[in-house]
C-alpha cells in the first residue's frame, strides 16, 4: 500500500486499511490510519468512519504489535466520540485487553494476558467484507481476542 487513494474516496482508503490488517501489515495500518485520521478530522460527516480507522489501529496496536499503550489511545478517542452502540463495546473491550495486557510494573495489573506481537489478529476484520457497513459493524471484531 504505498500510496493512499485521494481524499475523497475514504471508504476506498479504508479498504485499504483493511487489506493492509489483513496482510498483518501493522505499521502500514498505523502510518496510513494517521493519515486518514488526519483527512476525515476536517470532515464532521465523516467521523463515524474515522472511528472505524481508530478501531482498527487500535487492534493493529494491541495485537498485531503486542503494543497495548500504543493502542490505548485509539480506543479512549473513540469511547470519548459520538460513536453508539457496537462500535464503543469493540473500543471499551479493547481498551480493557490493553490494561490487562500490560506489564505489572506499569498499573499493576496481570502480564498473563499479553498477546504474542505476531500473531494473526482480528479474525473477524479478516473475515469482514468492505462492503456495507464494513468489518467494525460485525459484533464479532475484538471479541475474538477476549
Amino acid at each position: 500500500m504505498a500510496d493512499l487513494a485521494p481524499p475523497e474516496d475514504a471508504a476506498g482508503r479504508y479498504a485499504e486499511l483493511e487489506r493492509a490488517y489483513i496482510d498483518q501489515s501493522w505499521l502500514t495500518v498505523l502510518r496510513n490510519g494517521e493519515i486518514l485520521l488526519d483527512d476525515l478530522r476536517q470532515e464532521e460527516a465523516a467521523q463515524a468512519l474515522a472511528n472505524r480507522v481508530r478501531v482498527l489501529m487500535g487492534h493493529a496496536s494491541l495485537y498485531g504489535l503486542g503494543e497495548p499503550e500504543l493502542a490505548e489511545p485509539h480506543y479512549m478517542a473513540v469511547l470519548q466520540s459520538t460513536a453508539e452502540g457496537e462500535l464503543l463495546n469493540i473500543a471499551g473491550d479493547g481498551l480493557e485487553r490493553c490494561r490487562i495486557s500490560r506489564p505489572a510494573d506499569s498499573d499493576g495489573a496481570d502480564p498473563g494476558g499479553r498477546p504474542e506481537a505476531g500473531a494473526k489478529a482480528g479474525t473477524g476484520v479478516a473475515r469482514a467484507s468492505t462492503g456495507g457497513d464494513g468489518p467494525l459493524g460485525s459484533a464479532e471484531i475484538g471479541r475474538a481476542h477476549l
